[in-house]
């Protein structure tokens, strides 16, 4: 009998425990990026982007995350913890010079923030 209500306990407690994480609110949001050149055309596909957690951060290079651009130049970072991040992305234009597109833009949690990073 006490083995009986020992293992009823338990997977009760299991079963509690199952439903309240499912229930907890998403605490992160995402950050899309499309990277374009000068004329608000795509920059294209494998270009990487950087992504940086604070204004310091970006002004020092360090960066948290990279990915590369997809066919429409654009990357995606997923779960990030609410705050404003900072991107960079460096890419060759047709003369053969090297460009800068940058951005910023704030994150909240259990949205999708999308912004467009520009020479």
């Amino acid at each position: 009998m006490k083995k009986s209500i020992q293992f009823m306990l338990t997977l009760s407690l299991g079963f509690f425990l199952l439903i309240a994480s499912s229930c907890q609110k998403k605490n992160t949001g995402d950050l899309v990026v499309n990277v374009v050149d000068g004329l608000n055309s795509s920059v294209g596909s494998g270009k990487t982007v950087y992504l940086y957690n604070s204004q310091a951060d970006f002004d020092n290079g360090t960066y948290s995350k990279s990915a590369n651009t997809d066919a429409s130049g654009q990357v995606t970072f997923s779960k990030l913890t609410p705050g404003v991040y900072y991107v960079d992305c460096d890419w060759e234009n047709n003369l053969g010079l090297t460009v800068t597109s940058i951005g910023s833009g704030e994150v909240t949690k259990e949205m999708v923030t999308t912004i467009t990073a520009a020479p």
